[in-house]
């Protein structure tokens, strides 16, 4: 089904990603940016960033954010006890609002694809002779 990826300042839908190596965004972010920062939340859904400091050594995925993996997001957090978020996290820190982000939010299945067109009717007609004759040899 794949991942959602959300814009980190507005929470704007991005893209859902589909495959295991994908570390830009195929949109970017509000700021222009594709790298896909890595955030975290508590079992309770509080947001975390950085644990610790808010710089290149508590954040998540560094400062700027180095690249992750969905994979890579997922351990960078289960390591520190947390889970990826179902949120974008606006505001708490690592400069990660400029960014796409991770989320644990699985994309909406796909629309159902669109009913077939109706069969259509035959191209040809019988020709007005063959009828003609048809019903000649019906009289007789």
């Amino acid at each position: 089904r794949g991942i959602q990826i959300l814009d980190g300042q507005t929470g704007v839908f991005l893209a859902c990603v589909l495959d295991a190596i994908t570390t830009h965004s195929s949109k970017s972010s509000a700021a222009g940016q594709t790298t896909i920062a890595a955030q975290c939340c508590e079992e309770v859904g509080t947001c975390r960033r950085f644990v610790g400091t808010n710089d290149a050594a508590g954040c998540i995925a560094g400062t700027p954010p180095r690249e992750h993996t969905y994979t890579a997001a997922y351990i960078a957090c289960a390591e520190r006890g947390l889970r990826l978020c179902d949120t974008h996290c606006s505001g708490k820190g690592c400069w990660y609002n400029d960014h796409p982000v991770w989320t644990r939010l699985e994309c909406p299945f796909p629309p159902s694809p669109p009913p077939p067109p109706p069969s259509l009717p035959p191209t040809s007609l019988p020709s007005p002779a063959r009828s003609a004759r048809r019903l000649d040899s019906s009289a007789q």
